[in-house]
C-alpha cells in the first residue's frame, strides 16, 4: 500500500467497503512540503469491516526526518500512523545553485579562452 503524505489535513486514505486484510509493505511517502508533529495521527485506512493482519515492513521516501509506529485499531477497522519524531521535508536546493553552476561554466570557458591566447 502506497500512502502520500503531507500534512493533517491533506494525505491518503484508503476507504474500504468491506473487509480489509493487511500483508506485504506499507510505502510512505513525503508530499510537497510535508509537516508532522511527535504525538499527530493520521488514519491511511479506514475499513466498514473486520481488519486482519498487519504489514510486513514499512518504507519511508521523501522525508528529511520522522518517524511513525503503525496502529492496527481492529476495534474502529482502521490503521494510524503516529508521529514519534519531528516529521519534514527535504530542504529543495535553492534557485542559486542554477546560478553556481552557471558561473563555474562560464569560468570553465573564461580558463579555455586564455590558454588559447597563451599558445596563439
Amino acid at each position: 500500500l502506497e500512502i502520500e503524505l503531507q500534512n493533517l489535513g491533506l494525505s491518503d486514505l484508503l476507504a474500504i467497503n468491506g473487509n480489509a486484510t493487511l500483508s506485504g509493505t506499507l510505502g510512505l511517502t513525503c508530499f510537497a512540503n510535508c509537516n508532522f508533529a511527535v504525538g499527530d495521527e493520521i488514519v491511511i485506512l479506514d475499513a466498514t469491516g473486520q481488519l486482519t493482519g498487519t504489514f510486513a515492513s514499512l518504507v519511508m521516501s521523501g522525508f528529511a526526518s520522522g518517524a511513525f509506529d503503525v496502529i492496527y485499531d481492529s476495534q474502529d477497522d482502521r490503521v494510524l500512523l503516529r508521529v514519534t519524531e519531528f516529521v519534514s521535508a527535504p530542504v529543495p536546493l535553492p534557485p542559486s545553485t542554477g546560478l553556481l553552476l552557471s558561473g563555474l561554466g562560464a569560468l570553465s570557458w573564461l580558463t579555455v579562452r586564455r590558454q588559447a591566447r597563451r599558445h596563439a
